[in-house]
């Protein structure tokens, strides 16, 4: 009967950890999309050492997001809308800008099943930039993404800090807030909320059956030529699928610092699929792009 009680304690135990665990990334998510903030993020990418500057902001109701580089080649990324803007003005974000993005301009994605793909647990406490944070893991539940250890601070649920894992725990990547400064919060205005199960819309004219488990559609926009860029999130993890016209600029793997592609040709179009996802994830997206229309 002890055993029993014991065991009983136990599992509800791990479940009430993996509800704080979600109600937090929920916490996250909800900063995300309305907190502005500015501050110095230090990262470790592919072996390499990167300070940025951060900045959210908000125009007329609307968000936007600018990343300035403070070591190596003086660059500038925003994000205002579906327009992001990189190096000498890109209009459109193209899979060159994505491979070569100096810090992920973070998608997020609906929580609502999040615990189905990852296991959830707040592992503890620590202090970033000065900044009481919760300690939360997101271990995978399949081989189709990395892990993530993240540092949420306790007062806004703003994202200070991550780290990208392997399944063996290796580190693949971290980044850091060292100063920070928080603003007010704003309703942004034409922006949707990420969207819970069940209301996702599907890409117009395609369907993709190798994405893995528990992406969904974020954005589906045009782009020059004739082309599509999909935007799926899992909650954590995101993934971009280039769609163009016309012969292959990338067959097979590309990588630079943690991010890969890959892209194979198609019938009178090609598939480029990008993110922070282990290669085989990505060649198996990139394949199964078919046709639906």
């Amino acid at each position: 009967m002890r055993f029993g009680l014991l065991l009983v304690g136990w599992l509800w135990s791990a479940a009430a950890g993996a509800g704080e665990a979600a109600a937090w990334i929920e916490r996250m998510n909800g900063a995300m999309h309305e907190l502005s903030y500015r501050g110095v993020v230090v990262y470790v990418r592919g072996g390499q050492l990167q300070a940025l500057e951060v900045e959210r902001r908000f125009e007329a109701g609307a968000p936007v997001d600018v990343l300035r580089t403070l070591t190596g080649e003086p660059r500038q990324v925003t994000r205002s809308g579906d327009r992001v803007a990189s190096r000498a003005g890109t209009a459109e974000r193209t899979v060159d800008d994505a491979l070569d993005e100096p810090w992920s301009l973070l998608v997020a994605g609906p929580v609502a099943d999040l615990e189905s793909i990852y296991r959830l647990t707040v592992t503890g406490e620590a202090r970033v930039a000065g900044r009481a944070a919760a300690v939360v893991d997101a271990i995978p539940r399949d081989d189709a993404r990395y892990g993530y250890r993240l540092w949420l601070d306790r007062e806004s649920g703003l994202l200070l800090g991550s780290a990208v894992l392997t399944a063996a725990g290796q580190l693949l990547e971290q980044s850091m807030f060292t100063q920070v400064e928080l603003g007010d919060r704003t309703v942004p205005t034409g922006t949707a909320r990420p969207r819970t199960a069940g209301t996702e819309p599907r890409p117009s004219g395609w369907s993709i059956p190798g994405m893995p488990p528990g992406f969904r559609l974020m954005a589906d926009r045009l782009s020059a030529g004739g082309g599509r860029h999909l935007v799926y999130s899992d909650g954590l993890a995101s993934a971009s699928v280039y769609i163009e016209p016309g012969p292959p600029r990338l067959v097979g793997h590309a990588q630079r610092a943690l991010t890969r592609a890959y892209g194979v040709a198609g019938d009178g179009f090609h598939v480029v699929a990008v993110g922070e996802l282990p290669p085989a994830a990505l060649e198996s997206i990139a394949r199964s792009v078919r046709r639906s229309d």
